[in-house]
């Protein structure tokens, strides 16, 4: 999994809403069996490894810090999807995600819902999408 930082511009061009993204990987991955429905979740998730680039924008006080990490899914669903990365994201940081792996790079926007210690220096993170376009 690359995970590249470096500074940034933004990502917030041309946003997409999380259905017609998911639509657009269904055509490039297809449906796998091993993806599945959850009750507890209520909506499909698909353990498709899809790039993107993730804009963090991180708020400490007057000061706004925004830097660019290249991922790889581990899920992904209508409401959001999970990666592991080698740092602690705090809940409620802002992210723009943009989809590397799609033709026209649709960007979505989202914020941290969770970060879960793994071990050694990884952590599960998770990323719930905005609805509103």
């Amino acid at each position: 999994m690359s995970q590249k930082e470096q500074t940034t511009t933004d990502l917030e061009t041309d946003l997409a809403t999380p259905t017609e993204v998911l639509e657009a990987l269904e055509e490039e991955f297809g449906d796998e069996d091993e993806n599945e429905e959850s009750e507890r979740r209520g909506h499909q998730r698909f353990k498709w490894n899809v790039a993107m680039t993730l804009q963090v924008v991180e708020e400490h006080g007057d000061k706004v810090i925004q830097r660019e990490i290249e991922i790889t899914t581990l899920d992904i669903s209508t409401r959001g999807f999970g990666f592991e990365y080698h740092q602690f994201l705090y809940p409620e940081t802002r992210v723009h995600v943009r989809f590397d792996s799609l033709a026209n790079q649709p960007v979505l926007r989202g914020a941290v819902q969770n970060c879960i210690f793994v071990g050694g220096r990884t952590h599960r993170i998770g990323v719930r999408f905005e609805t509103s376009k």
